[in-house]
């Protein structure tokens, strides 16, 4: 297993406070995240006067989630609040119950909210920051 931190358009999210969630919807394969990311922990300029920066998080053909409590989980696995996985034994795990269900698309993201901590398998995901320039 080897872990990444992922680049998104707006730099490597890292920090306990980074990640803030509001909702959590399931919906036809899609997995959706809604909140506020803690803009002090970016490299984001000219942001406003906000302290923090609305998003929402889309994972797509998601077939397999968890989520795990932020104090029981091994936070020795992070290098930061959104992480891909490679060389994933939950892929390999999953893969040997249904190799049709998981395709060579399919990747593992770890995902670190204030309070919880996500393994997700799904085949991309889409970041939308919304910066309400004032």
């Amino acid at each position: 297993m080897e872990i990444e931190p992922i680049i998104t358009n707006i730099g490597i999210i890292s920090g306990r406070d980074a990640i803030f969630l509001d909702l959590v919807e399931h919906k036809n394969n899609v997995l959706t995240f809604h909140g506020e990311i803690n803009s002090d922990l970016l490299n984001i300029k000219d942001i406003g006067n906000d302290d923090f920066v609305k998003y929402t998080l889309n994972f797509y053909d998601v077939i397999f989630y968890q989520c795990y409590e932020l104090d029981l989980y091994n936070l020795n696995l992070l290098k930061s609040s959104f992480d891909s996985i490679k060389k994933s034994k939950l892929i390999e795990e999953l893969n040997s119950r249904n190799t049709e269900k998981i395709t060579n698309e399919h990747k593992h993201y770890r995902l670190a909210t204030y309070d919880y901590i996500y393994e997700i398998i799904s085949s991309k995901y889409i970041l939308k920051i919304n910066i309400d320039k004032k």
